[in-house]
């Protein structure tokens, strides 16, 4: 049992949501997108055998912003899944990653705590 390497992915899985959603906010704000907050759901399953790797991933964004254009967080999704994040990379060497999103309309300006 390589229990290096099942730390390691836990580890990255774990590490993910955040690197995740600071790729999409980044994006989207260089798209000139109003995103207020990204939230990054996980549902994984891991094989049932040593080293009990993770075989499947999902990750559900709830994006909240005013007007945010659907096509745009779509993009922003893909290529942080695609293109930035070497976690996906590496775990979908042994797991189906799949992703979906859902926007909520925010119609009240954030609240800026000091």
């Amino acid at each position: 049992m390589n229990v290096s390497l099942l730390l390691q992915q836990f580890s990255d899985l774990l590490r993910r949501p955040p690197v995740t959603w600071w790729d999409v906010v980044d994006i989207l704000e260089k798209g000139r997108q109003a995103v207020e907050d990204v939230q990054v759901e996980l549902d994984a399953d891991r094989a049932e055998t040593e080293p009990k790797v993770f075989t499947r991933i999902h990750i559900h964004f709830i994006v909240s912003g005013r007007g945010l254009d659907r096509s745009k967080v779509d993009r922003a999704i893909q290529l942080s899944a695609d293109k930035y994040c070497s976690a996906t990379a590496m775990l979908a060497k042994t797991a189906k990653i799949t992703h979906d999103f859902e926007i909520v309309e925010v119609t009240e300006p954030a609240v800026v705590e000091s």
